[in-house]
């Protein structure tokens, strides 16, 4: 709301009449608010208010948890209608939300929308939306969190690619471990997704990100909150030219090697890694960080690091971190040591003074 209070000083209207504030703050005013809830407050408050919806081009957003079943239905039959060249935001807290849009909509009409969030839907509705949403052109960013078990994962992942302006997406899996969502095989709709920005929440292999890093090149940031895999490493081969900046992982049970081998295999121009590695304690060798580092990620500004492991040595790792290599870079760490069950656990952390 600093905006606003800013341009309230800056037209010296701070003490006046709410209803004589001029119209660009009014719309900042709506911006900050669900279109429900602004229709609600201002659409009958008195003639000019009313314009300021009916007769203006001022996009729309629409929340649907802030919406009763009985209400939606009003808005859905009288209002939203005249207004779906203008809504440009979406989101479904559940899936009844979902099933009671359907029956009024279709998401062809709304041409202008730009962001769209589905939150526990099932798979199979979610798929009868996605072949409408590869008509918008104007689609950016679309949020999934999906509430059962299926084998559409693929299916859902090649409509997703074919979306033909989206540069944000974040996927929530149930608590399933995933294989390879991500067709492997389909390379040319990997090749010609739109996504820059791409967010995995939920148990994925770890060689799932091979396709997406092989052939998604317009991706800048990725983002896995849990990955897994096994010790079969990925054997070098030439790479695509990647725009991958910014890399997350939280790496669950994946070797150090494995993790090697990956980076290994493309030229990333990585600035920043945030990495938690469980149960591996090679990766707390600072002597191979650095190799990596150096060879593989010269262009690394931050490395955000964690790692939990059993071992009883921890100590004189941590004081290979403290070279002049570290320093240089001013990356510094900290490490914390628990007993548990008879054995000696490590934590051993990143200090971030930019923080």
């Amino acid at each position: 709301m600093s905006l606003i209070y800013y341009k309230l000083i800056s037209t010296r209207l701070v003490g006046t009449c709410f209803e004589d504030l001029p119209n660009e703050v009014m719309y900042e005013i709506f911006d900050y608010l669900d279109t429900v809830h602004a229709f609600e407050a201002f659409y009958q408050l008195n003639h000019r208010f009313r314009c300021l919806f009916t007769d203006s081009s001022l996009p729309l957003k629409i929340d649907f948890l802030l919406i009763s079943k009985s209400k939606f239905e009003y808005y859905s039959k009288y209002i939203l209608p005249s207004y779906t060249h203008r809504i440009i935001s979406l989101r479904f807290p559940h899936q009844m939300s979902v099933n009671l849009f359907h029956r009024f909509f279709s998401f062809k009409s709304f041409h202008r929308l730009q962001s769209i969030m589905f939150h526990k839907i099932a798979t199979k509705k979610l798929l009868l939306f996605l072949h409408d949403l590869t008509s918008l052109p104007q689609l950016f960013s679309l949020t999934i969190t999906t509430i059962d078990q299926s084998d559409q994962d693929k299916t859902i992942c090649q409509f997703i690619c074919h979306l033909p302006v989206l540069k944000y997406c974040k996927i929530s899996f149930d608590d399933t471990r995933k294989d390879l969502p991500f067709p492997v095989t389909d390379q040319q709709t990997l090749a010609n997704s739109s996504i820059e920005y791409l967010i995995i929440d939920g148990f994925y292999n770890i060689d799932g990100l091979i396709p997406i890093f092989s052939h998604m090149s317009k991706l800048r940031h990725l983002s896995c909150n849990s990955l897994w895999g096994s010790d079969n490493l990925t054997h070098s081969t030439e790479g695509i030219s990647s725009s991958l900046e910014y890399l997350s992982l939280k790496l669950d049970d994946v070797s150090f090697e494995k993790f090697q081998s990956i980076i290994s295999r493309f030229n990333f121009p990585l600035k920043v890694l945030h990495l938690t590695a469980l149960f591996d304690k090679k990766y707390l060798d600072a002597y191979r960080w650095e190799k990596l580092i150096i060879n593989h990620m010269p262009n690394l500004r931050v490395f955000d690091y964690e790692c939990h492991c059993n071992t009883i040595d921890s100590h004189d790792l941590i004081d290979k971190f403290h070279s002049a290599f570290w320093q240089e870079r001013n990356w510094f760490f900290g490490h914390r040591h628990r007993q548990l069950y008879n054995k000696t656990y490590a934590y051993v952390y990143s200090i971030k003074p930019y923080r």
